[in-house]
C-alpha cells in the first residue's frame, strides 16, 4: 500500500506543478514591454518632489504619489551622425509599500514596521501602427526586421534585452548620482539591477524585488515561490498596472523629458535569427550623454500636470493594496499550500498504516 501513497503524493506534486505557471501568469500585454523594479534595499531613501525642479511641466503627478514621465534614448553613429534607432519610454516612479522585506500585505506583514520604497517602472511607448520583435540577439541598432506570421511577413521593430539594459542604467545614473531623486544605492547595486532586468519583468508577479538572502534582485514570484519572502502572487490582471490609453498617448506626443544618446563605436556585424531577416547590427558601447530636452507641451498636460485620483487612471493597481486582488491571491496560494499538506498527510497516515 506504500506504493498506493507513493503514487498519490506524486500525482498531487504533479498538479502543483500544473498551477504554479497560472499562478504567476499575469494578464498584462504592457508588461511584455516593460521593466520593473521596486528598490528596497535597506537604507534606500527617495525624494519624488525633486522631480519637479528639474522636470516641471513636463512632470506628470497621480495622486501625489506617483511620477510620470517621457523618457528618450537615441543610437548614433556618433554626436555629428543622425539617430539610427529611437526609443521612447514611459517612466513611472512610484511608493511601494513594505514590511518585513516584502511588499506589504495586509494579513501577512506587521503595519507597525511598515516602510516606503521607490518603485520604478520602464514602459516602452510602441508608436501607432508599429509591430514589436523582442529580440535576443547581439546588437542593438537594428531598425527593422522582416519575419513571416499568420498572413504572410510584416516588418517590425526589432527591441533587444539590451535596450532596456541601457535605458534603466542611464535613468538609475540620473535618479541616483544626477538629481539624487534615490539615495543609498552603490554603484555595485546599480549593476545588479541592470543585470537582472529582462523584458516582461513588470507587474506585481513579475517585478525585481531586492532579497537581503541573496543580497540582489529577483522576480518576486520567484523569491515567493522558493521561500526567501513571505508574500501573495495574483492572477488575471490585478497584478498588471493600468495606465489608460489616452494619458499614453498625450505623454507620447510630448517631446522626452530625459534624452539618452549612445553612441556604436564598434563595426556592423550581420546576424541571422531562425526564420528572420535582420540587418547589420551595432553594439553600442558604454558612451553616452544624458541631457534635459524641452519639449513642446501638449495643451492638455500642460494646464494640468497634476491628474486627481478620481480620474480614469487606476491608482490603485500602482501598489497592489485592493483587499479584493489580496484575497484573490492569497486564495490560490493558500490552495496550493492545503494541497501538499493533504498529500504528506495521506502519504503519512498510508505509512503507518502499512
Amino acid at each position: 500500500m506504500k506504493i498506493s501513497a507513493l503514487l498519490l503524493i506524486v500525482t498531487a506534486l504533479v498538479i502543483l506543478t500544473l498551477l504554479l505557471p497560472l499562478i504567476h501568469a499575469c494578464m498584462d500585454p504592457a508588461g511584455r514591454y516593460a521593466v520593473e523594479v521596486t528598490l528596497n534595499k535597506p537604507g534606500t531613501t527617495y525624494n519624488f518632489t525633486t522631480l519637479r525642479e528639474h522636470l516641471g511641466e513636463r512632470l506628470v503627478i497621480v495622486d501625489n504619489s506617483t511620477y510620470m514621465f517621457k523618457y528618450s534614448v537615441r543610437y548614433k553613429e556618433s554626436p555629428e551622425e543622425g539617430v539610427l534607432k529611437q526609443l521612447d519610454f514611459l517612466v513611472v516612479l512610484y511608493e511601494a509599500k513594505f514590511s518585513e522585506g516584502a511588499p506589504y500585505i495586509e494579513g501577512l506583514g506587521s503595519p507597525e514596521n511598515v516602510v516606503y520604497y521607490p518603485g520604478i517602472r520602464l514602459e516602452l511607448i510602441v508608436p501607432p501602427d508599429t509591430e514589436i520583435c523582442i529580440v535576443e540577439a547581439a546588437g542593438s541598432t537594428t531598425t527593422s526586421i522582416t519575419t513571416t506570421g499568420i498572413g504572410g511577413q510584416y516588418s517590425c521593430l526589432p527591441v533587444y534585452s539590451d535596450d532596456f539594459k541601457h535605458a534603466l542604467r542611464g535613468l538609475l545614473d540620473i535618479l541616483v548620482d544626477g538629481w539624487q531623486v534615490v539615495s543609498g544605492l552603490t554603484g555595485d547595486d546599480v549593476i545588479k539591477v541592470v543585470d537582472a532586468v529582462e523584458p516582461g519583468l513588470a507587474g506585481w508577479n513579475n517585478r525585481l524585488v531586492y532579497s537581503e538572502t541573496l543580497n540582489t534582485w529577483k522576480p518576486y514570484y520567484e523569491l515567493v515561490v522558493k521561500g526567501y519572502i513571505n508574500g501573495v502572487l495574483v492572477k488575471g490582471n490585478a497584478c498588471s498596472m493600468q495606465i489608460p490609453a489616452d494619458m499614453i498617448e498625450e505623454l507620447r506626443k510630448l517631446g522626452p523629458s530625459i534624452l539618452l544618446d549612445l553612441y556604436a563605436t564598434t563595426p556592423p556585424t550581420a546576424t541571422t535569427l531562425p526564420g528572420e531577416t535582420i540587418v547589420p547590427t551595432k553594439t553600442p558601447a558604454l558612451t553616452q550623454v544624458t541631457q534635459p530636452h524641452t519639449p513642446t507641451p501638449s495643451t492638455t498636460l500642460q494646464n494640468s500636470t497634476t491628474i486627481p485620483a478620481s480620474s480614469e487612471r487606476d491608482v490603485s493597481s500602482l501598489p497592489l493594496t485592493g483587499s479584493e486582488k489580496e484575497f484573490n491571491g492569497l486564495a490560490v496560494v493558500v490552495s496550493l499550500a492545503v494541497g501538499t499538506v493533504v498529500a504528506f498527510a495521506v502519504y503519512m497516515v498510508f505509512s503507518r498504516r502499512y
